[in-house]
């Protein structure tokens, strides 16, 4: 496929569990990594920009996770890695014959990651390398809860969708204009 070399995208991500397909949640962290607004910004309420958030999004260890990564319009990944963690990413079928998007679908699994200790949060990188040769780095604060924890987890809002509004200049590394929870 074939694409300008300067021009504006969106890249989404979408996780479930693999068990029994529950969604995640997430919540505004006190402001511990910024201001609310930052958060507000984040969460659709408004703004450009957004590198800095203070979301953060609930996950368990010891799960596989459903991924669902979304580029629109369509732009071939070649590769993608969540944490350091390379994901084998599967084209999907298109929904609707006119949609401009390509989708992928994969796993990730948390069976390497400890609980995080009250108080602490971690970063999660997301890595893409397009087939054009651009490439994408942001990241998701998250904290890390049991694999049996269903009462701490599931409080908070319903994470549906990360959505990066992105630009991809005239060299090889994209600008995330836009970071969004939907």
């Amino acid at each position: 496929m074939s694409t300008p070399r300067n021009y504006a995208f969106y890249l989404e991500l979408g996780i479930r569990s693999m068990q029994g397909g529950e969604r995640l949640y997430y919540k505004r962290d006190g402001g511990r990594w910024g201001s609310k607004a930052k958060a507000r910004r984040l969460e659709g309420g408004g703004g450009g920009g957004g590198e800095e958030e203070d979301v953060v999004v609930k996950l368990n260890v010891l799960q596989i996770y459903a991924l669902t990564v979304t580029v629109r319009p369509g732009k071939d990944v070649r590769y993608m890695w969540l944490d350091g963690q390379k994901l084998e990413l599967k084209t999907s079928q298109r929904v609707y014959p006119d949609d401009d998007a390509i989708k992928y679908t994969s796993q990730w699994t948390t069976t390497t990651y400890e609980v995080t200790k009250q108080g602490e949060r971690k970063k999660l990188p997301i890595e893409v390398e397009f087939t054009t040769g651009e490439y994408l780095k942001s990241e998701v604060h998250v904290k890390f809860y049991p694999a049996n924890d269903r009462v701490h987890s599931r409080v908070g809002r319903m994470f549906g969708t990360l959505s990066l509004l992105c630009h991809a200049p005239e060299n090889t590394f994209v600008n995330v204009l836009k970071k969004q929870l939907l």
